[in-house]
């Protein structure tokens, strides 16, 4: 690329903010952007991990999309179907009247029923035509109780409690007997192990069925307040249960389950940390010291390199549109400073510079104010849209505000503590808590001493470092922009 030529920034490719609507849209550029620098997909699809489990923008549901999309390809022995949970309200559980007999932890039982019925909707959507003896028994009742009519798997368990977790089953599993008769199947245990029998040894040749749960982003704000961690480490663990029992069945079939971090980490079992362990996908973007051979810089180049009619480099891509530096610092590393090691970040931050770009190089006058726009539209935003269901709507909408008026990018939790101490209406914040749940999100950093040197310390830079509560903080430079501290 020669040094006068500035790249029509404009027609890059920089997608939409949610992988299913950039799927949806632009099927074939999605393609060509997919991005899977560690081949996590083939593992989901063939290998034990099921859970896809990474921050809030780290591209989650661009594997259940990138899977849903193969799956629509006729030819395709990959067959997927997603069911969102961001309506779902977990007290619909404590609803049902057998609720006291399911056992130990009755969410497993609970999970695992409802995820079989999800599969018979699935494998009926795909293949209406299977004559299996016992599947079309199980069938006939699921449809009779309601169960196949919805394609939202929070009405799937709404119905279930309705029926109180009972189907009357015509009992064709006996072939000796000349005369069907009908039996309840009560109980979601029961109706778990009827299903998983009946479609264990269905024969679909070489195809993979996956049923992806998805949406759990927003089940902390659906919840109004009574979230309980328990109802999904029941659904974790009842994925775990039906993938380990399919592992040899003659049916190819596979519950995955996209999940956010902080989400993950509330849930607590002495079983849950071998599927961490063994089941878990965990993404990560960090930078190395290699800047230009990141994982995050190689996802934007290969969106860049889509609309281009040559192979680019992203480090002379980015020289041609950008200052060469600010200051002493390169421009590139001066605008990671104002973002998250993210997708979601590093991508809204071209839309930004895209909206404006004005088919010349920027200045650096004109660079700092695309980065405080980009604080301003979507930085802030982002981080109450993190909070958001993990404390009240009056403290995350109250917490710009609160942030601003420290005055300085550095701060002690006695002084956050003084500034919410004169609003009652945020007299029950714990700050500890509150400023805890910033550090591991990003919107923090603090300053640690080791002998004579201090070092700043960020989360998402250092994913082993802890909130330390008597250390200093620091604002994250792309909230420093929003609140006018640089």
């Amino acid at each position: 690329m020669n040094t006068d030529y500035i790249p029509d920034l404009k027609k890059a490719f920089f997608g939409d903010s949610d992988a299913y609507t950039e799927k949806d849209r632009d099927p074939q550029k999605f393609e060509k952007s997919f991005y899977d620098p560690h081949n996590y997909l083939k593992e989901l699809l063939y290998g034990y991990k099921f859970v896809v489990n990474g921050r809030k923008g780290d591209g989650k549901s661009a594997y259940s999309a990138k899977i849903c999309l193969m799956s629509n390809q006729p030819s395709s022995q990959v067959k997927a179907v997603p069911r969102s949970l961001s309506n779902f309200n977990n007290v619909t559980f404590n609803k049902l009247k057998t609720y006291e007999n399911l056992g130990g932890n009755p969410y497993i039982s609970l999970w695992k029923c409802i995820l079989m019925i999800e599969t018979v909707n699935m494998l009926e959507s795909f293949q209406p035509n299977i004559q299996a003896t016992s599947y079309c028994a199980i069938l006939s009742a699921l449809d009779d109780a309601g169960l196949l009519e919805n394609d939202n798997i929070s009405n799937t368990i709404d119905t279930l409690v309705e029926t109180n977790t009972s189907i009357n089953i015509k009992n064709l599993f006996n072939h000796g007997k000349r005369k069907q008769t009908s039996s309840v199947l009560s109980g979601a245990e029961q109706i778990y192990k009827s299903i998983y029998k009946a479609i264990r040894t269905v024969y679909m040749g070489n195809t993979h069925y996956y049923l992806i749960i998805d949406g759990l982003d927003d089940i902390l704000i659906n919840s109004d307040r009574v979230f309980q961690s328990t109802v999904l480490t029941g659904l974790l663990r009842a994925a775990d249960e039906i993938n380990t029992k399919f592992i040899h069945a003659t049916l190819h079939l596979k519950i995955l389950i996209m999940m956010r971090s902080d989400i993950l980490n509330l849930c607590i079992d002495p079983n849950l940390q071998k599927i961490k362990d063994d089941s878990c996908i965990n993404l990560s973007w960090k930078i190395d010291d290699d800047i230009y051979e990141s994982d995050l810089v190689k996802l934007v180049e290969k969106r860049l390199n889509i609309t281009n009619d040559h192979q680019i480099c992203f480090e002379k891509y980015w020289n041609s549109i950008f200052p060469k530096a600010i200051g002493t610092k390169p421009s590139f590393e001066y605008m990671l400073e104002n973002i998250i090691y993210r997708p979601r970040d590093i991508l809204r931050f071209f839309k930004e510079a895209q909206i404006k770009f004005k088919n010349r190089k920027y200045t650096i006058d004109e660079f700092k104010t695309l980065l405080t726009d980009y604080s301003e539209n979507y930085f802030l935003d982002a981080m109450k849209n993190e909070l958001a269901g993990f404390f009240p709507d009056e403290v995350v909408n109250k917490l710009p505000e609160i942030m601003s008026k420290l005055g300085s990018q550095y701060f002690y939790i006695q002084d956050v503590e003084k500034m919410i101490n004169v609003d009652s209406t945020l007299a029950n914040v714990n700050v500890y808590d509150l400023l805890d749940k910033l550090f591991n999100a990003g919107y923090i950093g603090q300053h640690r001493h080791r002998d004579t040197q201090n070092y700043t310390v960020f989360k998402y830079r250092n994913p082993r470092e802890t909130f330390h509560e008597n250390d200093e903080c620091i604002i994250h430079r792309g909230l420093q922009r929003a609140f006018s501290l640089i």
